[in-house]
């Protein structure tokens, strides 16, 4: 199935626009990011997965189903490459919302707690599919064939989105803020995302640009937190 254009152009257009995306709000952030808090580290780190799962993304496609020396191998490598940043970008972003939306930042968190165990599995679980090919695997011809355990690594990360989601609510109905976008949004590109590139499996690849438009928004809301806490604070001084 294309869309308007070929599968691959589409692909490579919007992993293309995402890593631009995500560089530039690189360039926007790193002012904060020098402040060594644990939640702009985090942000910088989903940043950085999201590149590498869009290139990942964009040059899969260069080499799925062509019958070059070696291409089964690396199709395989940058799959599992793929599906590693997925649960990481999962994982790391619900850690994140936790820090930034709860401990203010404070604190850089801890990532040796119960909650992200399923993730530590399903990690350990992508490095053996190379094995076993239990997610995914390609044949003779590079065709890439999903396995017995591809929904799993939807399933991981709807648990972590839905955590970092959950934060967010948490802290609008304590703090009763004003968003510049609905709290609901930071969620929607991703599992939109997710669910097109699952249901549609020959379409154009949505999950790097559904990750990086999350990102985007939550980077905007973020700043508009910040904000609105500067504007209170102020308004208390005057007062």
């Amino acid at each position: 199935m294309t869309f308007f254009i070929p599968r691959d152009y589409a692909t490579l257009f919007l992993d293309g626009a995402t890593i631009v995306s995500m560089i530039s709000i690189m360039l926007m952030s790193s002012e904060a990011r020098k402040r060594g808090r644990g939640d702009d580290r985090c942000f910088f780190g989903l940043l950085v997965l999201t590149c590498i799962l869009a290139a990942r993304d964009a040059l899969g496609y260069l080499f799925e189903e062509k019958s070059v020396p070696g291409s089964r191998v690396l199709c395989t490598c940058g799959m599992t490459v793929y599906f590693l940043c997925f649960i990481l970008i999962g994982i790391v972003w619900a850690h994140y919302c936790r820090i930034r939306f709860k401990d203010r930042g404070i604190s850089a968190g801890n990532f040796l707690r119960p909650e992200y165990l399923p993730g530590a599995v399903m990690l350990a679980l992508i490095v053996i599919n190379i094995f076993t090919g239990w997610i995914f695997s390609y044949d003779e011809n590079v065709f890439y064939h999903r396995g017995v355990l591809y929904l799993l690594v939807y399933l991981v990360m709807a648990v972590y989105v839905v955590a970092g989601f959950a934060h967010l609510v948490r802290y609008r109905s304590k703090h009763s803020g004003r968003a510049v976008i609905p709290v609901w949004l930071y969620a929607l590109p991703i599992v939109c995302g997710s669910v097109f590139t699952f249901a549609i499996p020959g379409s154009a690849s949505f999950g790097p640009v559904g990750v990086g438009l999350s990102i985007a928004f939550t980077h905007i809301g973020t700043i508009n937190e910040m904000l609105e806490l500067s504007y209170k604070k102020s308004r208390k001084t005057s007062l």
